[in-house]
């Protein structure tokens, strides 16, 4: 296969296969350009001249989390260093201080089930009046559009197509990291080989209701987790179609903390996908 050529090919309207895909990521320098240049024309015919982005605050509901992903240094047990669970009160304040600074967007972020695996989680939201983490986060998102002019967008982790519709009622968008499609990386001594909520098919799941939903999604991949380049190709690909307004690749690198294996550390690596009239390209 003519590599180049079949870039040109791309940029006429022909989809990326699996193969090429792959094909494409072995190639040299002179295909690593070639398809930079493809995403940026892709790009332009669908927003010429325009870089969006969203002014957001980070606001960390719970760090608390029953996933143990080999890779994460956010997620704490209770009684760790660091452990915490936002309070009402500090939920707005955070997000006051944002909308002081221009932000638009209050991007919460927390951990999977947390009151699943943790007694003193079930207990914190016994006290709050809550009967689960959804249910707080579903609270403080209407707390935050009622009394700031911030939009919030949530990422729960897995959600039930009923949750989707109660959170769309305060989130204009939420959030999903699919992370990997790989089952191999949930085997012992994998990167989620102890995080029940990282089952490729049930973030699949998630993702499948929100598109039937048509509520806009955001999602995304880890490079350098320990999948292989294959896995890569297939969890960029299964990420690219549905309501996304975001797909991102995110890098992960060894910590002394949470070691893990990886099978082929990414150094330059160039994704390239199109779906109907987007394209997604990340250089790391």
């Amino acid at each position: 296969m003519n590599l180049v050529a079949y870039l040109r090919e791309v940029r006429e309207g022909q989809l990326v296969s699996r193969e090429a895909a792959i094909r494409l990521l072995q190639g040299g320098l002179e295909v690593q350009d070639q398809l930079l240049a493809t995403a940026y024309h892709l790009k332009e015919q669908y927003r010429p001249g325009i870089i969006t982005y969203s002014r957001k605050v980070f606001i960390p509901l719970t760090n608390l989390c029953r996933d143990y992903c080999s890779y994460c240094t956010y997620r704490r047990d209770p009684g760790q260093p660091g452990a915490h669970t936002m309070s009402p009160d500090q939920v707005l304040e955070v997000a006051r201080q944002g909308e002081k600074l221009g932000c638009t967007e209050a991007l919460f972020s927390l951990g999977d089930k947390p009151e699943a695996e943790f007694p003193e989680m079930r207990e914190l939201l016994r006290k709050r009046g809550y009967r689960s983490t959804l249910h707080y986060l579903e609270a403080m998102c209407d707390l935050v559009l009622r009394e700031t002019s911030l939009l919030p967008h949530s990422n729960p982790g897995l959600m039930s197509a009923n949750w989707i519709e109660r959170l769309r009622a305060s989130n204009p968008s939420l959030g999903l990291m699919l992370e990997s499609t790989s089952t191999r990386l949930m085997q012992k001594g994998g990167a989620h080989g102890n995080a029940p909520d990282k089952v490729p098919a049930l973030r699949l799941k998630t993702m499948e209701d929100a598109g039937k939903l048509g509520v806009p999604f955001t999602t995304g991949i880890l490079i350098g987790i320990g999948e292989t380049l294959e896995e890569r190709i297939d969890a960029l690909l299964a990420s690219s179609t549905g309501t996304f307004r975001r797909s991102s690749c995110r890098t992960s690198a060894p910590s002394r903390i949470f070691p893990w294996p990886t099978r082929q550390n990414p150094t330059l690596t160039i994704f390239c996908a199109r779906s109907q009239s987007r394209a997604c390209c990340c250089a790391t």
